[in-house]
């Protein structure tokens, strides 16, 4: 499955631990932003899952994809097709 299945709490407090002392300040700055967008992402599968709680997990899944690809690109980023 794309998105992890954590307990909110749990992935909001793995966000503070400390940095990895091999990490240089931009790895370290991605590491974080990667898992804020997690974060964020979790958020909106509960909100989902509290919007259809009569979705399957799979269901959630594919709305949360589909929300996620219908998002704008930010201004200087591109976005290419899959093939």
């Amino acid at each position: 499955m794309l998105f992890r299945m954590l307990q909110p709490r749990q992935h909001l407090y793995s966000l503070v631990r400390p940095l990895r002392a091999e990490e240089s300040d931009s790895a370290s700055r991605l590491r974080l932003a990667l898992e804020m967008m997690g974060a964020g992402l979790e958020v909106k599968r509960l909100s989902l899952q509290r919007a259809h709680p009569q979705e399957s997990p799979e269901q959630i899944a594919e709305r949360l994809t589909r929300w996620a690809q219908n998002q704008p690109v930010a201004p200087g980023l591109r976005l290419r097709p899959l093939s």
